[in-house]
């Protein structure tokens, strides 16, 4: 940010009378003379240690303060409706939002069947193609997949590629644009979405836990579970050995989102929530990430002996997280350039070569 600079943005807040704060891309400018939710247009001339000091330029757009009209930048300026508005008035706007978002209706509407099929874990992609609500762009082009009960199928490719998407599609997170999902033969937007979810169990990458005890944050995804059921999720998921050092075991208290764990325990938890939770697909969105070599090889072994029945949808970004899988998506752009095995892709597939040379190198196979 150098002095002279000219921007437009949305004021934030005012910490001290007429001195509004500012944020940009660049760093936050104090903006003398301006209203919470303006947005103005204002020169830097003044930088010092860190600090920037603006002058006003002009008011492109007035504060809700000003119009009495309605906040429209909620997410930006805090709320700047709110400010300065007696408490009375406050609680009424909150309660005409509260009203507005219940009587909402969800753009994604429930069918009418049960879940109850003959056929379980088996999932199908019919020339899929996919773009987010609000984009024209489209993440996913003519995906046609069909992994089968039991199968285990990595999905790789670079960042932006469409894995995550992909694989939101499989709980109908999100309705396809074109083409069919179907689980166990059934197109997911004629199941109830809870008949359809409950099929399906879930690891992120990022492990949302609670400030709750160990054994309360597994079994979150199955309330009802024993204790030795618990124990048997987290041996499973690698994380028994570490559970057991901890001041009191199962029963020891987790930090707010996660904070007393390192960042491979809490994915081991996340990952035994998913496992104790009785489902026919089981997805592990780069939820292994964290986790060194030899644990994850352990994981899926574990895995394998543990839930031989149950269909496994692995994205991985390592190579040795999915060698071992049945077969392996490479999606690029958006499509599906190839699928095999380990060994078949390091023969036909171009991109899968330089992901495994860029990570692994020419000694690998010797090594592996």
């Amino acid at each position: 940010m150098k002095k002279g600079q000219v921007y437009e943005a949305i004021v934030e807040r005012v910490d001290f009378p007429n001195k509004g704060i500012v944020p940009t891309g660049e760093g936050t400018v104090i903006v003398k003379n301006s209203l919470p939710g303006q947005k103005v247009k204002f020169s830097v001339n003044k930088v010092r240690k860190g600090k920037a000091e603006g002058r006003l330029l002009e008011v492109i757009e007035k504060s809700p303060l000003e119009t009495g009209s309605p906040c429209s930048h909620f997410g930006v300026c805090g709320g700047c409706t709110y400010l300065s508005l007696p408490y009375e008035e406050q609680l009424q706007i909150k309660k005409q939002q509260v009203k507005k978002l219940l009587d909402s209706q969800p753009e994604l509407q429930d069918g009418a069947f049960n879940g109850q099929t003959t056929t379980q874990g088996k999932i199908e992609f019919r020339d899929v193609s996919f773009a987010f609500p609000g984009t024209e762009q489209t993440v996913l082009q003519h995906i046609n997949l069909t992994i089968q009960p039991g199968e285990t199928v990595a999905i790789m490719g670079a960042t932006g590629c469409g894995k995550t998407a992909l694989v939101s599609l499989i709980p109908r997170f999100y309705d396809v644009t074109a083409g069919a999902v179907l689980v166990d033969d059934v197109d997911v937007r004629e199941y109830q979405q809870q008949a359809l979810r409950n099929k399906i169990s879930i690891a992120l990458q990022k492990s949302e836990l609670f400030s709750v005890s160990i054994q309360e944050n597994i079994c979150w995804g199955a309330p009802q579970a024993t204790e030795e059921e618990i124990c048997t999720a987290a041996h499973i998921a690698q994380a028994d050995d570490f559970i057991q050092t901890t001041p009191e075991g199962y029963h020891t208290m987790v930090a707010e989102r996660g904070m007393s764990l390192s960042g491979g325990q809490k994915q081991r938890i996340s990952i035994a929530r998913a496992v104790i939770k009785p489902a026919e697909i089981l997805i592990f969105d780069d939820s292994t990430s964290a986790l060194d070599l030899k644990t994850e090889a352990n994981l899926q072994e574990a895995l394998r002996h543990a839930k031989p029945e149950c269909t496994k949808i692995m994205i991985a970004q390592r190579i040795a997280s999915v060698r071992q899988a049945d077969r392996i998506v490479v999606l690029h752009n958006g499509r599906i350039e190839a699928c095999g095995t380990h060994e078949g892709l390091l023969q036909s597939c171009q991109t899968y070569q330089d992901i495994y040379h860029s990570q692994i190198g020419n000694e690998g196979e010797s090594n592996g």
